[in-house]
């Protein structure tokens, strides 16, 4: 159990360790419950040395809560941005146009979009959402972005291995704003896993040449433990919106054992967080990813 619990900081070298990094404190109780196991024993000294990997393994879970937190006006005007994985086999179309009417955000970047779904976005949410970009090419891989704000211009660019990436500029309060949406692969095997590496460097590289106000925000499908996590931050020249506030575990929604963080946003110096959470659950498998953004130095 100590070694396993020590394996995450290699996350770095092997999709298994990268994996296991995901359940800080999974690992965190699980090596509780060995240390109880071991006293029962008369193990005194392996039961101290599980306490202290399963504190080791739990510590980077609470580091964002330790860092300052951004100090907004409480009447600052702010954005609300929602990141949304509405799941590719998610059939009741009703429960996601319920929600994003409920959360009433300026914007929202929806990822695993079906056509049949895109359809209802431009019935259903057009009063809400005049303004929108719809890049559904593939299967399970569209990404729409719905604004009540008008866009000022749109792209859809491409990762490796096709993974689409939304790439706008909204109008908002008198200046252009850049949010890029997007949804790298799950690392459900290594081929995959190497694959999603690539596509978060090439999205950080994407980031980084940016100039505007910039909000990134997606589906990463990896934790905030991850090594490929700190590199997509250290690339992108980009702050992680968990500072100060903490992480929202998004996935899988209904099981609170296993829920993980893989839903993020990224912001440039430019913005503020005045807040950030976790939606309520709905139809898809995921929790939608609720951001309140406020302009620095307005």
């Amino acid at each position: 159990m100590i070694v396993v619990s020590i394996l995450p900081r290699f996350s770095r070298w092997a999709w298994c360790f990268d994996v296991l990094s995901g359940f800080p404190l999974q690992l965190a109780a699980a090596g509780m419950i060995w240390s109880v196991g071991l006293m029962r024993l008369r193990r005194p000294a392996l039961a101290a040395a599980m306490v202290g990997v399963a504190l080791l393994s739990a510590a980077p879970s609470f580091t964002w809560w330790l860092q300052p937190a951004d100090v907004c006006a409480p009447a600052a005007p702010h954005l609300r941005i929602v990141g949304y994985n509405i799941w590719a086999r998610n059939d009741d179309r009703a429960d996601v146009l319920r929600f994003l009417r409920e959360a009433d955000p300026d914007i929202a970047v929806c990822c695993e979009v079906r056509p049949e779904m895109a359809r209802r976005f431009s019935t259903g949410l057009r009063d809400l959402f005049p303004h929108q970009a719809h890049a559904v090419r593939k299967p399970g891989q569209g990404i729409v972005v719905l604004s009540k704000h008008p866009l000022l211009s749109s792209e859809v660019g491409e990762l490796s291995d096709g993974a689409l990436v939304a790439n706008v500029v909204v109008s908002y309060r008198g200046e252009g704003i850049r949010v890029l949406g997007a949804h790298p692969f799950s690392p459900v095997s290594v081929r995959r896993w190497n694959i999603r590496n690539r596509q978060l460097s090439e999205l950080a590289a994407l980031a980084k040449r940016m100039t505007e106000p910039t909000i990134v925000i997606g589906d990463f499908n990896t934790t905030p433990w991850s090594y490929f996590f700190d590199r997509f931050a250290s690339q992108s020249c980009l702050r992680d919106t968990q500072r100060g506030i903490g992480f929202a575990r998004t996935w899988p929604r209904g099981n609170p054992f296993l829920q993980m963080p893989i839903d993020h946003a990224f912001v440039s110096d430019h913005w503020l967080v005045k807040a950030r959470q976790a939606g309520r659950a709905t139809s898809s498998d995921h929790l939608p990813l609720v951001v309140d953004l406020v302009r620095a130095g307005r």
